[in-house]
């Protein structure tokens, strides 16, 4: 099977230009290669957007709607900042052939029948693909009222998920198992070439990545593209570039899923995006 993986589209007026051009450009893809999944890896707004043809909303909803007539699509949250609370809602109630359906913490899903179906009881069965979802790593949904508020708390509680969601995907053995994840990894690079302070911020460190046993993470918010070493997972990058320090080629990730547990396959196709250089 085939999953097309973007990330932080940061839909937005100033960049609507470059943001429908690379959708229209997955859309391509997604026919072409037959896709079975388009995973969206959070900030798929840059920001509040008010409903009103000034901002571009309706067309911006549109756009993301037109992916699911070619596959269904899975997304989730990004930064606060960026996917305010409640506005990705809107896309789950859009008519579309495969449907749009945010992966929510703590919940797994299944494609069947060219859907994406929350996981009950024996509905794995005929199945082709196990998946689930972590936006943002945030104290807000994964402190306790009744904890201490901590950074190192909050650390602990991320790696203890990822070892649930691990343990979860063990009980299905034959199904490849995609997570998509928001936030900063250890090990990961900005665009600008620099290496981010993980002990400061909430991240996933490379060993909860590894408690996943995931067949491929398709993680979003660095927008530099990039594999994490000694792991399955992979930054999409930005599908445009938003700061004049982001040079890296717009894209995204065609990954080909053989069998669980098994090497995937990975092409990076590039968007026809004008691509930012450092001028010295």
């Amino acid at each position: 099977m085939k999953l097309l993986h973007a990330a932080d589209l940061h839909a937005r007026r100033e960049g609507a230009n470059d943001f429908n051009t690379a959708i229209k450009h997955m859309e391509s893809i997604a026919k072409t290669q037959n896709v079975d999944l388009i995973a969206l890896s959070g900030d798929i707004w840059d920001g509040p957007t008010q409903n009103s043809a000034g901002t571009l909303f309706p067309d911006f909803v549109e756009a993301i709607r037109s992916l699911a007539d070619c596959a269904p699509v899975a997304m989730i949250y990004g930064t606060p900042s960026h996917d305010v609370e409640g506005s990705l809602e809107i896309f789950e109630t859009l008519a579309s052939k495969h449907g749009i359906r945010i992966l929510r913490p703590g919940i797994s899903y299944i494609l069947k029948d060219g859907t994406i179906q929350e996981l009950s009881g024996d509905n794995h069965e005929n199945a082709q693909l196990l998946l689930t979802g972590i936006p943002e790593p945030s104290r807000k949904w994964m402190l306790a009222e009744n904890r201490t508020d901590s950074e190192l708390h909050a650390q602990e509680i991320l790696k203890t998920l990822c070892l649930a969601l691990g343990c979860m995907r063990e009980r299905y053995p034959g199904l490849p198992f995609v997570v998509l994840a928001h936030g900063q990894t250890e090990g990961s690079l900005t665009a600008a070439g620099m290496r981010l302070d993980m002990d400061r911020n909430l991240h996933f460190t490379k060993e909860s990545l590894k408690t996943l046993h995931a067949d491929y993470i398709a993680l979003g918010d660095i927008h530099e593209p990039q594999h994490i070493e000694g792991t399955r997972a992979w930054y999409a990058g930005s599908v445009y570039p938003l700061t004049y320090g982001e040079t890296h080629t717009p894209g995204c990730n065609l990954v080909t899923i053989d069998d669980a547990g098994k090497p995937v396959a990975i092409e990076r196709i590039s968007f026809p995006i004008p691509i930012r250089k450092h001028i010295i």
